[in-house]
């Protein structure tokens, strides 16, 4: 099968880290993959030989919002063409409308991806856009049941499943020493609550435990003062992307 991925970029990010696995899971399995990215990024994440990458030429910082849109449409829909793509994966609610759209009148099976919280508001005009174009979507797929139940509610579609996140398994010690220590891992910023957990960990009277925050991003200055005013700095590291 000629799959293809259509997502913002492979830089550091949970939903970067699904699709590389996915991707990498399929060529193993005989599919051919590409994936289309939005914008121009690093990459992240190890992906097998084989998998094609596609990068955009247009550059977002030299064009206004509705130019970008319009070109970002037909770009997808050409990268998408020439791929011969019998089935379209668009991963993030920032980008699933544009990939619908693009494919508008084609034959092509457009199935996307929901990786944010199912109660998260992306704006009107998005939120709007999402709630209509799903609907013409052929599959729309969350990572929990409760985002399926909360989806079908909001935008009147049956076609909802739920898909966990993919994980590859590495060999590695089976018996190791149990630490005092709480990870969480995930990008730092605003909508992952990190400030909630370490207002949580600074009420925890367990002075020998430490919280770990694998990730970084934009709240990472914001995050470490916040530990200090709370008193807990010396017990959290920040250990930054991995």
């Amino acid at each position: 099968m000629k799959v293809v991925f259509v997502i913002g970029g492979l830089g550091f990010g949970g939903q970067e880290r699904a699709l590389s696995t996915l991707a990498n899971l399929l060529v193993d399995r005989g599919h051919h993959v590409t994936i289309v990215c939005l914008f121009l990024t690093p990459v992240a994440f190890p992906l097998r030989e084989g998998i094609k990458v596609v990068w955009p030429r247009i550059d977002r910082q030299k064009m206004g919002k509705i130019q970008y849109a319009f070109r970002s449409v037909r770009y997808l829909r050409n990268v998408i063409v020439r791929a011969d793509a019998e089935v379209v994966v668009s991963f993030g609610d920032w980008y699933n409308s544009f990939t619908i759209i693009s494919l508008l009148g084609s034959s092509r099976r457009v199935v996307v991806s929901s990786r944010m919280g199912p109660e998260l508001r992306l704006g009107l005009v998005l939120d709007t856009a999402n709630a209509v174009l799903y609907r013409f979507a052929a599959k729309v797929m969350v990572q929990t049941k409760r985002a399926k139940e909360i989806f079908e509610r909001r935008f009147s579609c049956e076609r909802i499943f739920v898909v966990p996140n993919a994980v590859e398994l590495y060999g590695g010690p089976k018996v190791v020493e149990r630490q005092k220590v709480i990870i969480s891992i995930g990008r730092l910023s605003r909508e992952k609550g990190h400030g909630m957990l370490l207002s949580a960990f600074s009420m925890l009277d367990a002075p020998s435990w430490r919280l770990v925050l694998v990730g970084d991003g934009p709240e990472r200055e914001r995050l470490e003062c916040l530990a200090i005013r709370l008193g807990i700095r010396e017990r959290v590291e920040f250990l930054g992307s991995r």
